[in-house]
């Protein structure tokens, strides 16, 4: 009796331990556009036995080992996930009032919750969701009631009606978590918003997207939307007026978290769907996150919560997605494409006395451009939910003088079509972009683990196997180890928190061709000079330890000490205002290039972390191995590669440049390093998937292993003592 007590206590403990891993998983997926996100969204949603793994792959032992570990273990423990579509977030700011509601339908020239076939095609799927329900459980059948209850609704007032007032709800609902007593009392959550947020907007949306002949205009329209939310927290342009002519301080100007906010409510409707009951176990995955900001949010809220980014092959995508969630790729170009199209403007008399010329017009200074979009709010149309943006650009014409500043035709027409979105516009020209835009690349980098869903012959179903794993490592940390790939980036990415750089920080690795590290190194200043992170403008212009500066700096005559003497220090107050406490550090490549002219990378005072590493290591033991970086390795770093007879260049954030189809894309091609896109597990994340709570060894003793233990000899022994 006692001993069967011990072994229950011992179970309970330990699968308490794991319980709370179990119970709650929160992912987030980003990636590109062309990426096919859905996959990763359609595989979570699937029971284990519909994945369809197969019993074995082809590898090596220990990739067969790990691979039977983690099945044998997700086989146990594996549960569908719950999806929160972003789209849907998005949805419930469109429904916001009936002016967001009309503005919407103004877009897209259709009043579609009026519309029959529309809204038969929503109540033919609320019917199937229903018939579902009905044969589930008690509290499905309860869902069921909520449901069938919003459509007999929607039969008698209209689905209009009905998708507002349940919008209202929610919007009350937020409004209760705001205040200090929804915090306090854990505001209640009715069934109501459950049915809400889980059945009826995701069909809703469904059908929305289905109303758009063009999968372009219905992506840039949800972008734009969703730029225009994290900026101004509303789709409604009535309180767009009303903030800017009402905000005099900038601390009020603070929505860029406002999607990510909303997100966080539909997470907590999820996982206390019953008010009367405590949280349900969940797993959830958003699909999709844009934005970096978005998703760091939510991991300082949950600890359960990852970032997955799904790599994809840009060979595929369109140019002008790329522009697209690119913005700081394409920030500077934007900026001469703006003072260009202004002296054309001035100089032809074209669109002269037009909005469209006041528009551009605006943009010499941020605070005018400001100025204007409330201007033209004031001026809006009675009865119109929206206004039209420069909508005669097609008037500037693309020019010798654009090409001469490096701005392509297809570039171009881009940046004037995005002078249709003020919020877009106003971000670029100010350098806010990282804040509210989609930032598809910032996003793909600063997440935590990356996938492929490239064929893959060995696993049959890649991207499917690399969900199973993390998501089971996730729940039992440190159920396998990582891979060598892992384990090697990791360093790197350790490595480049060392850099002084206040530009870019990278760290690299090199090693043989069997994993084994060499050498690392991070993009720092050479010998015994001062890092950039130390060295401040106003100490330059002061003469405060001149050592660290050089005589080019020190200069008062050239060119980069005048730029430099252009900025005023004096006052105290305004400085520390601006500044926030922080130093006046500078770039000193940045500036220089700005007054020569100049994009040269060889005016950089750093070495770069590959660099670094190739000279602290054997060149014989690198012959065949690997580098690890966490930025593609520059022209230089490539050549330097290709001298060490490097077989693999893995890489995190993708680099400009032509160091992969020039410098690395000639000669025999056995010379040649491959470049590989880095899929794994990284930083923070890696500590917390390949950590055991407890060591394996010490949790088997706890679950009671030895009690498997069948021992004849004992049997006997004890057999002869009773006699």
């Amino acid at each position: 009796m006692n001993i069967n007590l011990a072994s229950r206590i011992q179970q309970q403990t330990i699968n308490k331990v794991f319980a709370q891993r179990e119970n709650f998983i929160l992912l987030g997926v980003t990636g590109s556009v062309d990426s096919n996100l859905s996959e990763i969204r359609d595989i979570l949603q699937s029971n284990f036995t519909d994945l369809a793994l197969p019993d074995e792959i082809q590898g090596t032992i220990k990739e067969k080992l790990e691979y039977k570990n983690i099945c044998h273990y997700a086989q146990r423990h594996w549960k569908k996930f719950d999806v929160i579509k972003t789209r849907d977030v998005i949805i419930t700011y469109i429904l916001e009032n009936h002016r967001t509601l009309q503005r919407f339908e103004e877009e897209i020239s259709k009043k579609i919750f009026d519309d029959t076939e529309f809204c038969n095609q929503c109540y033919s799927m609320f019917e199937k969701r229903k018939s579902v329900l009905i044969q589930g459980s008690t509290e499905e059948k309860e869902v069921y009631q909520e449901l069938k209850e919003f459509q007999d609704n929607c039969f008698k007032n209209g689905l209009r009606k009905e998708l507002l007032n349940k919008n209202q709800e929610l919007l009350k609902y937020v409004e209760v978590l705001r205040s200090k007593s929804g915090s306090e009392q854990n505001a209640r959550i009715s069934l109501s918003l459950y049915v809400y947020t889980k059945y009826i907007l995701p069909i809703i949306g469904q059908n929305i997207k289905g109303q758009f002949s063009s999968k372009k205009y219905y992506v840039s329209l949800f972008r734009n939307y969703g730029n225009e939310i994290r900026f101004f927290g509303t789709l409604d342009l009535t309180q767009w007026r009303q903030q800017l002519q009402q905000n005099d301080d900038e601390h009020d100007f603070i929505f860029f978290y406002s999607i990510a906010k909303r997100i966080n409510t539909f997470i907590k409707i999820r996982r206390s769907p019953f008010s009367n009951k405590q949280s349900v176990p969940v797993h959830i995955v958003i699909d999709s996150l844009k934005n970096p900001y978005e998703f760091s949010f939510l991991k300082d809220r949950y600890s359960a919560y990852y970032t997955l980014a799904l790599l994809q092959d840009k060979k595929n995508t369109e140019n002008s997605d790329i522009l697209y969630e690119n913005p700081g790729k394409i920030k500077k170009n934007f900026k001469t494409f703006i003072h260009l199209t202004i002296e054309q403007l001035e100089q032809e008399h074209a669109l002269v006395n037009t909005e469209d010329y006041r528009y551009i017009q605006a943009l010499r200074l941020p605070d005018q451009f400001i100025q204007y979009i409330l201007e033209r709010l004031n001026k809006k149309e009675e009865g119109s939910c929206n206004i039209e943006w420069c909508s005669e650009m097609e008037g500037i014409k693309y020019g010798i003088q654009y090409q001469r500043l490096g701005i392509m035709e297809e570039e171009f027409l881009f940046f004037r079509e995005i002078l249709r979105e003020p919020v877009r516009t106003f971000c670029m020209i100010t350098d806010l972009f990282p804040f509210y835009l989609q930032d598809i690349q910032s996003s793909t980098q600063n997440a935590d683990i990356f996938l492929s869903n490239s064929d893959d012959t060995m696993y049959g179903k890649k991207l499917t196997y690399q969900l199973v794993k993390y998501v089971s490592l996730i729940m039992h940390p440190g159920l396998v180890p990582p891979t060598n790939i892992e384990a090697c980036m990791q360093v790197a990415f350790s490595a480049k928190v060392n850099s002084g750089c206040i530009s870019r920080q990278v760290g690299a690795v090199v090693t043989d061709k069997d994993y084994n590290i060499l050498s690392l190194g991070w993009n720092d200043v050479h010998c015994d000079k001062i890092p950039c992170i130390y060295r401040t403008l106003r100490e330059l212009q002061h003469g405060c330890n001149r050592e660290i500066y050089s005589d080019l700096e020190l200069d008062k005559n050239s060119l980069f000490r005048k730029q430099v003497d252009c900025y005023n220090f004096t006052d105290y107050q305004k400085q520390e205002n601006i500044l926030g406490g922080l130093s006046s550090v500078y770039c000193f490549k940045a500036i220089y290039n700005e007054v020569t002219h100049d994009r040269n990378p060889s005016n950089s005072r750093a070495i770069h972390g590959e660099q670094r590493a190739f000279y602290a290591c054997d060149k014989e033991k690198a012959k065949g191995g690997c580098l690890f970086t966490t930025s593609s390795s520059c022209e230089a770093c490539t050549m330097f590669a290709n001298q060490h007879e490097i077989k693999k260049i893995y890489y995190i954030e993708s680099y400009p440049g032509i160091a992969q189809n020039h410098v690395n894309a000639s000669g025999k091609i056995e010379k040649r390093a491959e470049f590989i896109l880095f899929e794994g597990a990284i930083g923070v994340a890696y500590m917390k998937l390949y950590t055991p709570n407890i060591p394996m060894k010490d949790e088997l003793q706890l679950r009671g292993i030895e009690q498997l233990i069948e021992n004849p000899y004992l049997e006997r022994s004890e057999e002869n003592g009773n006699r």
